[in-house]
């Protein structure tokens, strides 16, 4: 029996479309496209660069770049080459840095005796937001909060 209806796509039968995806780039990447920069010009720059053919908004990030030269310079140098951000401790989080360095010492004292602590440290976080003082603001040990903590330290 034949097929009716509209003919398939030679090759495979759905066709993709084409994802823009945002790629972080590192310190150390930075800081070699503007060394280029230094000794060439901004086309000549892009070109070798990047790869791409929007080169407008890859000259904006560029430009960002310039402006924040002596702070990637400075991760550079300070070995934080392949961070992609720049996140000092205790920002972002609701739980101050005191308190994080007590629950830290709380975690590796249970950890020395064998004890796991994944599952007591919501509770134990929580418990001691509660007696630091005045709660500004209501403190979740989410797992996203669990897990850089942990990795931290």
């Amino acid at each position: 029996m034949a097929r009716t209806g509209r003919l398939r796509k030679a090759g495979s039968s759905v066709t993709k479309l084409k994802q823009y995806k945002w790629v972080a780039k590192d310190y150390a990447y930075k800081l070699r496209v503007l060394e280029y920069l230094d000794t060439s010009t901004m086309p000549a720059s892009m070109a070798e660069c990047f790869r791409s053919s929007n080169f407008n908004s890859k000259q904006r990030e560029v430009n960002a770049w310039k402006k924040l030269r002596a702070v990637i310079e400075a991760k550079v140098a300070g070995g934080s080459r392949y961070h992609q951000r720049c996140r000092t401790l205790g920002m972002g989080a609701t739980l101050p840095v005191e308190l994080e360095e007590q629950l830290v010492r709380w975690i590796n004292e249970l950890r020395a005796d064998g004890v796991p602590v994944t599952s007591m440290m919501p509770k134990q976080a929580q418990e001691l937001y509660r007696t630091s003082g005045p709660c500004i603001g209501l403190f979740k040990a989410s797992w996203s909060w669990q897990k850089p903590l942990l990795r931290r330290h």
